[in-house]
């Protein structure tokens, strides 16, 4: 880092921007006053590095910027900073172990790989007896868990509640920072295995928006056929049901006759009810959900509205 002379301020390099809006003054009147120069050694030695780096071969966008910056010997920043530049979209691809199942993250990633060139026994993502938890790693019989996203708050609480329940439970666990397994990942000469492409498992289509291994087409069709066969509660006739939905009915024919068949008060009672207690406690009081009252309060006033200028041109035509 280099210091400003003026303000005192540690820069990387000190640039005409910082000279003229801070201290109004140009790059050559600083240099004329001061005599320094303006760019680090860290900045110089960067460039230099950097300098002789063939960005076409590199293969910019088909891996992630932390792990080409492992492998040429760059900063992250760097990497990022030329692939922008060419106009090349981030990797958005999959990273995967050693045997192709998919990682939540590339250190969990990167650990795989030391692992393998270590020969150390070890298993991917081993849920944890007795916890609603899933581990990391299991290696020689303990589990590991790898911290990378500490700076987010969720990935923290959720983290908080993970060593908890470990502690409660007494269970052994190995936490590893993600330094920790970049440090490790450095002196191993394994790369990391990861798929730019994503495939649909059931009709073959490219995209990177998959559920469960299948575009979002073809996974309404799982969906569907995950669900259990049940009985309308109107008509009595089978369908399926799909996913985790609680669908009562068959059909909304079904729905419609068995709002029907509730004993509604009058629409007066309702409204004037509904100027003291809130819809749901009416609802709860009638058996019925809030929705479900919501709607026929709706369709009533709907029909008492569209009903009035009948009866108005009605009486208009009586008197006439």
């Amino acid at each position: 880092m280099i210091t400003c002379a003026l303000c005192g301020k540690q820069f990387r390099s000190i640039t005409n921007t910082h000279l003229l809006r801070t201290h109004g003054i140009a790059t050559a009147e600083y240099v004329a006053r001061f005599g320094k120069t303006l760019v680090s050694e860290e900045t110089r030695e960067l460039k230099r590095r950097d300098g002789g780096i063939d960005w076409e071969i590199v293969g910019l966008g088909k891996a992630p910027d932390s792990l080409i910056a492992l492998d040429i010997g760059a900063s992250r920043r760097r990497i990022a900073y030329e692939r922008k530049k060419r106009g090349i979209p981030a990797f958005c691809g999959l990273i995967l172990t050693q045997e192709d199942n998919p990682c939540r993250s590339q250190y969990e990633a990167m650990y795989d790989a030391y692992l393998h060139w270590s020969g150390i026994e070890h298993q991917h993502e081993v849920r944890v007896h007795g916890l609603p938890y899933i581990a990391d790693f299991l290696v020689n019989g303990a589990y590991t868990e790898i911290v990378g996203m500490v700076p987010f708050q969720k990935y923290t609480k959720k983290l908080a509640r993970k060593r908890a329940a470990y502690l409660a439970a007494n269970i052994a666990v190995v936490w590893m920072s993600r330094q920790s397994v970049i440090e490790l990942y450095e002196q191993c000469p394994v790369k990391v295995r990861y798929r730019t492409e994503r495939v649909c498992q059931r009709c073959g289509k490219i995209t990177h928006d998959l559920v469960r291994g299948v575009c979002r087409v073809c996974y309404m069709h799982v969906w569907r056929s995950e669900g259990k066969e049940v009985r309308c509660k109107q008509c009595g006739r089978g369908f399926v049901r799909a996913g985790k939905s609680r669908q009562k009915y068959c059909s909304t024919d079904c729905y419609a006759q068995s709002m029907k068949c509730i004993d509604w008060p009058s629409t007066e009672w309702l409204e004037e009810a509904a100027t003291h207690k809130p819809l749901r406690q009416i609802a709860d009081s009638l058996g019925v959900k809030p929705g479900a009252l919501y709607q026929h309060m709706y369709r009533q006033r709907k029909r008492r509205d569209t009903a009035t200028p009948q009866l108005i041109s009605d009486f208009v035509a009586d008197r006439l």
